[in-house]
Formats: C-alpha cells, structure tokens, sequence
C-alpha cells in the first residue's frame, strides 16, 4: 500500500501582492508557482513583485506613516489595534497553521502549538509596549501656512540631529514634538545637554545614541537563559 498525502482542508483564498490596503496583481502581470513540498503539486500561482511593485509598496508605507492615522495616535490607540491583530490571528490559528505546514513542509502540530501562538504572543508583547514617540527635527521654518506645511518643509531634509521649538501654545508643541523627525527637540531652549540624555539623529545626521542608558547598549550583550523552575513563587 502506497501512502497518499492528506491535503490540508484550507482554501488558498489571496494570490495577490498587498499594497495601500489592496490586493493587488504585480505590475507585470507575472505570477510563480508555489509547490507542496511532499509532492510538488501545484498549490497555487501567486503574484511575482518586482522592483516596480516594491517602490510602490514602500511609497504606499511612507504616505501611510507620514500622512496616515497611525503616527497621530496616540499610545493606547495603537496598543488597541496590536491587540486586534493579535486576536485575529489566535482566531484563525488552525488555518494558519495548516497553510503554514502545506506551504513549507513542517509537523502540523509545531506551527499550531507553537510557531503561531508564540506570534500572537509576540504581537501582544509589542502592543504592551506601544510608547508615543517624539520624532524632532532642527530646520529653520518661515512664512508657512499652517502646521502641516512646517511638518512637511522641516522633514524634508536628509538630517536630522536637533530641532528647536518656541510656542506658547502647548498643543502645538505636541504635535510638532511627535512629527518632526530628528533625535532632540528643545522647547522654548536650545542648547541644553546632560550626561543622562540620549544625544544622536535620524536619517544621515546617525543611528544610535550617544550618553544616557542608551550608549551603555552599545556595549552589552543579550543573553537569554531558560530553566525549569519547581513550585515557583508568585509574587
């Protein structure tokens, strides 16, 4: 007796390549076939991108962030929609699970138990820890309509090391503090440094920080040490 291969009991439902919340066909039109790995069946002819469809998709990214809802959330509404993800995810885990294993070749029983819970687990960790960040930037702004031209005019630049602000007027402040992208923002000062705050950039003014907690990780490792604990103590 010959063995047959048991065929997941999903259905291949996208094909095509997402792009600005669309699923989309490649530019060229081409598609590549992807093949079970235990027979090397056909499963299904999905989108081939090229380079065409990854400046659009990264475009689409940019736009998103920079004039989409996300960066003007605040900590809590994003932490909300991480967790959504999370739930979907858990929701359909046996899917998965199942397109997973028929995609890659793999034991069901590790994508199911756990491959895809510790990804849930993982989108739930980042939504735990979902801050609102500051992104400044230093440019000299003048004789701009509003607030989203000053974002726009300040941004557009390859540096951004520092940013200074003037204004009374605190909600301005906060938005400005938020969209700006640079890695030190004064408000109403300029020129204020101290051995605990992080000093660095965005862009080509660098990566990483420089005093603070921060440049103390540049010099240590990670090291993760697992051991099985007896009758552990819950504090």
């Amino acid at each position: 007796m010959s063995e047959v291969p048991i065929k997941p009991s999903v259905t291949v439902k996208y094909t095509q390549l997402l792009i600005d919340g669309k699923f989309v066909d490649a530019a060229s039109g081409k598609t590549f076939q992807t093949l079970d790995p235990r027979t090397g069946e056909v499963i299904a002819n999905v989108a081939e991108g090229d380079a065409e469809d990854i400046n659009r998709a990264v475009a689409s990214a940019r736009k998103a962030f920079d004039e989409g809802p996300w960066p003007k959330m605040t900590a809590y509404e994003r932490q909300k929609v991480l967790l959504r993800f999370a739930d979907l995810l858990e929701q359909h885990n046996d899917e998965l699970a199942a397109l997973e294993v028929w995609d890659n070749g793999k034991p069901y029983q590790q994508a199911a138990t756990v491959e895809v819970p510790m990804f849930v687990r993982l989108m739930r960790y980042y939504a735990g820890k979902s801050i609102d960040t500051a992104h400044l930037q230093h440019y000299n702004i003048k004789r701009v309509r509003d607030l989203d031209e000053v974002i726009r005019r300040a941004n557009d630049t390859h540096y951004g090391l520092a940013a200074g602000i003037f204004s009374q007027n605190i909600d301005t402040i906060n938005t400005l503090t938020r969209a700006l992208r640079v890695g030190t923002v004064w408000v109403n000062c300029y020129n204020i440094y101290d051995a605990a705050l992080p000093f660095g950039g965005y862009k080509m003014s660098g990566h990483g920080r420089e005093k603070g907690i921060n440049s103390l990780e540049h010099y240590l490792q990670v090291k993760a040490v697992c051991t099985p604990l007896v009758n552990p103590a819950w504090l």
